[in-house]
């Protein structure tokens, strides 16, 4: 059955309920057209034949607003959403090539509705790693879109953290429910780890719990800074655990270079929030005068540009 549809919320919600469900199409047709009409004819058929396709359909003459809010130049115009995501646009009647694309997307529905789900989940890991403390919120910290996000706000204070407007990203905001299994906004992670919502902030608050991010941050730079030259590895330079560990070792001794260590598997604190401070996901991490180098990779091109020996032992 195909809906018809007049007004942008109604295509907004369509997409946001349904295209986790089914490969939604959104076609911008004309009534008064042939070319439009033969296409509905072939939507239609496609619809009928396949249980995970669901039409929505529009009339441009009598939606102008809706033209101009999904940026249609051309009608016909037929868009493709899974899983919230716009993956498919086609400008024109081009049967053939929308027919080709909506069988395999159908077809595949599975495996292309878990594509979409991988992109967006390292999105969102990379976001909550973005800083120690960030908040997913309605609007920003200086003009809060809910009463949720305004008292998160006063809940807060003056920690440092980050934060993401979730109203700018339809994907983001639909796929961060499942991630992290909470069906509402604000939500607050630290250290790459979900606390909750402005209910659990307010109790941690209240009992004393809720942690500082001004003491880990005070803690990560004190750590960068212990010495010259602070190598971030699992285990120690004597019993490195793990193979990239040992070659960044390996590498430093090369060049005889005096180094201290810290074990990131003695502390999680450490090793997730170093994560988000110096914005590199993985280990070891080589710091010089409290600045990151990189990683173990990094490290082997400078050591074969001889770019290696000049950092470590300037100065």
């Amino acid at each position: 059955m195909v809906f018809w549809v007049n007004e942008p919320s109604e295509v907004v919600q369509l997409v946001k309920e349904e295209s986790f469900k089914k490969l939604v199409l959104i076609s911008f047709l004309q009534n008064s057209q042939e070319t439009s009409q033969n296409l509905l004819t072939c939507l239609e058929e496609l619809e009928d034949s396949n249980q995970n396709i669901l039409l929505a359909c529009l009339d441009s003459d009598r939606n102008a607003g809706l033209v101009e809010f999904f940026n249609v130049a051309k009608v016909p115009t037929t868009l493709a959403y899974l899983g919230v995501k716009q993956i498919g646009r086609f400008e024109g009647a081009n049967v053939p090539e929308i027919v080709s694309n909506v069988e395999y997307w159908s077809t595949n529905f599975e495996t292309e509705i878990q594509n979409v789900q991988q992109e967006y989940y390292e999105k969102i890991r990379t976001l909550i790693n973005k800083h120690p403390m960030m908040l997913f919120i309605k609007g920003t910290p200086q003009n809060p879109q809910c009463k949720f996000t305004r008292r998160l706000m006063s809940l807060i204070g003056d920690q440092n953290f980050g934060h993401f407007n979730i109203l700018a990203d339809d994907g983001v905001r639909e796929w961060m429910k499942k991630y992290s299994e909470w069906p509402t906004y604000p939500q607050v992670y630290l250290n790459g780890e979900m606390l909750g919502g402005v209910d659990i902030v307010e109790q941690m608050v209240n009992s004393g719990e809720f942690p500082s991010t001004q003491d880990l941050e005070h803690k990560l730079k004190s750590l960068v800074n212990q010495s010259k030259i602070v190598l971030f590895m699992k285990g120690s330079p004597e019993n490195p655990l793990c193979g990239f560990s040992q070659k960044a070792v390996e590498m430093l001794r090369k060049h005889a270079a005096k180094f201290s260590h810290f074990d990131i598997l003695e502390d999680n604190e450490v090793r997730e929030g170093l994560k988000a401070y110096s914005s590199w996901p993985t280990y070891p991490q080589l710091y010089v005068d409290g600045e990151l180098i990189g990683g173990v990779d990094i490290m082997s091109e400078m050591d074969a540009s001889g770019e290696l020996s000049s950092v470590i032992n300037k100065g």
